[in-house]
């Protein structure tokens, strides 16, 4: 069925007219009538009475009439709707993040980028770097905020520098350093993410080439509660510098093996095989320029670190 006939059709059953139509549709009275009667062949039915000079709606075309109206009306929604995503300015974004991104990155971001973006409704889902980026990969999100694995297929932006940090309980023999060797941690109470969370993936990573096996009181996906379990005296959690830190910030001690201080580029990722709506390229873009010049957890961050990490054999990578 003929868009375009039903919108001719509209015209004169408004009009009652064909001069009048002809005259808003732009097109002559001649090619008009044509077309009303194309449309009344398809459909099978007569649209107008044809009174002399004058024309009125049959039963059946005072029906259709209305059904040609919401029609032409959701046309007119899909193409406006269509114009809003391509341009960027609406849509829908599925972003997933770590908890501790959730808290110090995008809870700061997201009001000023919804102020700018008022229709894109924006669905955040919480988890691990690693667990983040297989949902990429099962197109269950459009973008996370995660580390990148080497060898990955996702493609990604760069963000900001993380540093893995420990925080020390009150007793610790090393407080008051500004960095320790993950050496320096063996044989220690450790209260470590869980492995499928990139700061856990890089501390195992650098025990591994240490040549050292730390034992892990307990492993939470919550900093926040390692942190708890620091300040109740009980051991020395391994954190990621993003968490955002309160009474234990004199605690904090950069993480490094041999001169290199343990951390992995941020970035936000994507499968580069999937379409990227204009509204994911505004956010990617938006984010980028928001975090460039700050980040939370910046003044633990000493120099540079990898773009990318690469996993122990257990991690299957």
């Amino acid at each position: 069925m003929d868009l375009r006939q039903m919108r001719y059709f509209a015209a004169v059953a408004e009009e009652l007219s064909y001069s009048r139509a002809s005259e808003r549709l732009n097109i002559s009275q001649s090619a008009l009538s044509r077309q009303i009667q194309l449309f009344e062949e398809e459909l099978g039915v007569r649209l107008f009475d044809r009174l002399g000079r004058t024309i009125a709606l049959t039963a059946a075309g005072e029906e259709l009439l209305q059904r040609c109206q919401t029609v032409l009306s959701d046309a007119d929604a899909i193409t406006r709707r269509a114009g809003e995503l391509s341009g960027g300015s609406a849509g829908r974004l599925r972003i997933g993040a770590t908890p501790q991104t959730l808290e110090s990155v995008l809870a700061p971001f997201l009001p000023g980028f919804q102020e700018d973006f008022p229709d894109v409704e924006i669905t955040l889902v919480e988890d691990g770097s690693a667990r983040l980026s297989e949902q990429i990969e099962r197109s269950r999100l459009d973008l996370a905020i995660a580390g990148r694995v080497a060898g990955s297929p996702l493609a990604g932006r760069e963000l900001f520098p993380l540093g893995v940090l420990a925080v020390l309980p009150s007793d610790s023999p090393h407080l008051g350093r500004s960095w320790l060797d993950v050496t320096a941690l063996s044989g220690e109470n450790l209260l470590l993410m869980r492995r499928h969370f990139m700061t856990r993936q890089l501390f195992d990573s650098a025990c591994e080439a240490a040549g050292i096996q730390p034992a892990a009181m307990m492993q939470s996906a919550s900093p926040h509660c390692l942190l708890a379990f620091v300040a109740a005296g009980l051991g020395t959690a391994i954190i990621p510098s993003t968490v955002l830190l309160a009474q234990l910030h004199a605690n904090v001690v950069r993480l490094y093996r041999g001169d290199r201080q343990l951390g992995c580029a941020m970035s936000v990722v994507w499968d580069p095989r999937r379409y990227m709506a204009p509204v994911a390229a505004a956010f990617i873009e938006a984010l980028q320029a928001a975090t460039r010049a700050d980040f939370p957890g910046k003044e633990f961050v000493a120099g540079e670190v990898p773009s990318t990490i690469s996993l122990p054999a257990r991690y299957g990578a």
